[in-house]
């Protein structure tokens, strides 16, 4: 015997950002309502929800305390101010190592040093949120077993887990040009949909000046890249199994050459532009909405159950 279920729905402001998290069934019954089988139907299965969101909830919630640069006593600026990075959350050494990651990939595109003053100071903020996020979807992955299927959005930024070719996740693109309307959709049963513009947020976005791909040792920063303001304006999304990842390249790819995108491909043939939206693409009449996921993508905005993703 099968029950009906309405989705679950839970919505916290964290990191400055608002969060949403939505669990249902794997299964559809009609277009609210999923179904789950006597076998996972079972008392106290809302308090487990309720319990899981709220481990994610807290799980962000640590890593804003460690990582916020608006909080004089978070990790990130203790080490801007001196303090060794072996009297920090372990968390912190491996942002680090993953921002060098990320710097050496993406050919020095993604950079997170940054210059204040006469002083470079390591600000983790453009892949925090995402490496937040895939720590936080440990809490919701145990889930699947019990026929549900969920998807994390921060920020328009989305994660999704546990669906199958019943009743996938739609994810919306907004337009640049006009954030109250879609430019399409994409289909998906795992995996992340990320967005970089400057159209939500403003120009908050700079442009390295490339460098050789190298591994910084903290304190000789000498020659960490250059950064200027980018120029160019829009958006651009991509996807991947990873939201950590597919945040990074999207960052990457907004501020860096058109071929970058090949580089990405070539490193991993998970990760693809879903979007490209960025003002000097757009001039030239080249946006496109590309397949992703299995699924694919689609140019149909009427979709139910849309979740959007915004810059």
């Amino acid at each position: 015997m099968n029950h009906t279920m309405q989705p679950f729905v839970a919505v916290e402001q964290i990191m400055g950002l608002p969060f949403s998290l939505h669990i249902r069934p794997a299964l559809r019954a009609t277009s609210n309502y999923g179904l789950i089988s006597e076998k996972n139907w079972r008392a106290g299965l809302e308090q487990r929800l309720v319990d899981a969101s709220e481990s994610v909830w807290s799980t962000l919630r640590e890593f804003d305390a460690i990582f916020s640069r608006w909080k004089q006593d978070s990790d990130i600026n203790r080490l801007a101010r001196g303090e060794d990075m072996s009297q920090l959350d372990s968390r912190v050494a491996t942002c680090f190592e993953l921002a060098q990651q990320a710097k050496e990939v993406t050919r020095g595109y993604f950079e997170a040093f940054v210059t204040e003053g006469s002083d470079l100071v390591f600000d983790p903020t453009g892949l925090v949120k995402g490496l937040a996020m895939e720590v936080a979807s440990e809490h919701l992955k145990p889930l699947k077993a019990d026929g549900l299927t969920w998807c994390l959005n921060g920020g328009g930024d989305v994660l999704v887990g546990g669906a199958n070719e019943h009743w996938p996740w739609t994810v919306g693109i907004e337009s640049a040009e006009d954030p109250n309307s879609l430019l399409g959709t994409v289909t998906l049963y795992e995996g992340a949909v990320a967005t970089t513009g400057t159209y939500a947020r403003g120009n908050h976005l700079y442009r390295p000046t490339p460098v050789d791909s190298r591994t910084y040792d903290f304190g000789d920063l000498s020659d960490a890249a250059q950064q200027e303001v980018s120029q160019h304006e829009g958006a651009i999304s991509v996807f991947g199994p990873s939201i950590t990842w597919a945040d990074i390249w999207a960052t990457a790819l907004f501020v860096g050459e058109q071929d970058l995108a090949q580089s990405m491909l070539e490193w991993d043939m998970g990760y693809g532009v879903v979007c490209d939206q960025r003002e000097s693409v757009a001039a030239r009449g080249d946006a496109v909405l590309d397949e992703a996921g299995r699924g694919g993508a689609t140019n149909n905005a009427e979709t139910a159950d849309v979740e959007t993703v915004v810059a």
